[in-house]
């Protein structure tokens, strides 16, 4: 509420700033929050607007068409914003969920051949406890036989050439 006060109010220069913010609550607090922040814009922006005061005052309905057009624009963007940060948050709760409660083994490997994450299944699978496995090089786990063919598999999955990598 502050900042919405001073950047439509004294600091009107910076008005555009507040669609960070709006941005921000937007990911943070996802559609309840970017509501409760468009409102609370509109609010301030309507009593600087109707006092004449600020980057949308003036003694013509121009400034009262240029706040609303404002308004819709930063309604439209930070209910996007929130609606794709809700999704996401959704998907990566789906991922872990299934990642953690897998019965078969699964790594995420990083680039550089280095295990970022192992679930449980592949812990006792392997007989690593807790995050042992995160930062071992994926050859440190590999079978001496199954190097080659593990490096030329993983040559072709990094830039997407190939399906992942499957041991059985």
């Amino acid at each position: 509420l502050v900042v919405s006060a001073l950047l439509l109010g004294p600091l009107h220069e910076f008005k555009y700033a507040i669609f960070l913010m709006a941005g921000w609550t937007a990911v943070r607090y996802g559609l309840r929050g970017a509501t409760m922040s468009i409102a609370l814009i509109a609010a301030v922006g309507l009593w600087y607007t109707a006092q004449g005061l600020g980057p949308f005052g003036g003694a013509d309905n121009l400034g009262l068409w240029r706040f609303q057009l404002f308004l819709a624009l930063l309604s439209v963007g930070s209910l996007v914003i929130a609606t794709m940060a809700t999704a996401l948050r959704a998907s990566e709760l789906r991922f872990r969920r299934i990642f953690d409660s897998a019965g078969i083994g699964i790594a995420l490997v990083e680039p550089d051949g280095r295990i970022s994450a192992a679930n449980p299944a592949l812990h006792s699978m392997l007989g690593y406890r807790g995050s042992e496995l995160s930062g071992r090089a994926i050859a440190d786990i590999t079978h001496a036989e199954d190097s080659a063919a593990e490096r030329t598999v993983i040559g072709k999955v990094l830039p997407g050439q190939s399906a992942p990598y499957r041991v059985v």
